[in-house]
């Protein structure tokens, strides 16, 4: 169970619970507990996928990477998208059966007429992995492209075992690095070693020039996943 502020998780179970796909952790239920209300979902024995690989270092990375691309680009392709907006290997789960999933719809957006009212991704999500233009002082709302940087880096860090920015330890320095046209990880030797053209596209800029989730599944050779919605509730 996941203890989470009332205001915070009628929003995230109304997301949450209309989604059905391997690679999305399902949500089972609302509760109320001694610590407030809060949201039940299987157990994942293995943790996040940090965790697990720290248990299980010889797994099978790619596999693990082209789950978490599979559950992105379905959270996309619902109409209307579904922006996840805190992609971070903590947000991986990794199961009994060692497949991956996503997880904390926390601060998802909604891209319709009607937004949720999370609209900034400044406050909450993790330093490291956010894109550039998430800095910006106009800026509102989410935006695909920038989970499309923050997938990258999950893959990166699945990959090298490190962190985005891993040779700067401060978020002073990590902030500076983004705003000034950093890349995350040295893109050479990581293609070098696993052949991922991707990644840099992934990371430009131009949010525009990023290719979109279902460009990525299709580079890596992953085949779509079709389910149903449903529209249970469970308030």
């Amino acid at each position: 169970m996941k203890a989470i502020k009332s205001s915070r998780l009628k929003r995230e179970a109304r997301v949450w619970n209309s989604l059905n796909h391997p690679n999305i952790v399902p949500l089972l239920g609302v509760v109320s507990g001694k610590l407030g209300p809060g949201l039940v979902t299987p157990w994942y024995a293995h943790g996040n996928i940090l965790q697990y690989l720290r248990r299980v270092p010889n797994a099978r990375r790619e596999s693990l990477c082209e789950d978490v691309a599979s559950g992105l680009r379905y959270l996309h392709e619902q109409d209307p998208p579904i922006i996840h907006g805190d992609l971070k290997g903590a947000n991986v789960v990794v199961g009994s059966n060692g497949r991956a999933a996503l997880c904390d719809f926390g601060l998802s957006v909604i891209l319709d007429s009607a937004p949720t009212g999370f609209t900034s991704f400044v406050v909450g999500s993790t330093l490291r992995f956010k894109a550039p233009e998430e800095f910006a002082e106009d800026l509102e709302g989410g935006s695909i492209p920038r989970d499309v940087y923050s997938y990258a880096c999950i893959y990166a860090q699945t990959m090298t075992g490190d962190p985005p920015f891993h040779w700067h330890r401060t978020d002073p320095l990590i902030m500076h690095a983004i705003c000034g046209g950093e890349l995350p990880y040295r893109i050479d030797s990581i293609i070098s070693r696993h052949n991922l053209g991707f990644l840099e596209p992934s990371w430009d800029a131009d949010p525009t020039c990023r290719p979109t989730m279902s460009k990525i599944c299709d580079t890596l050779g992953i085949p779509e996943v079709f389910s149903i919605s449903h529209n249970s509730r469970f308030w």
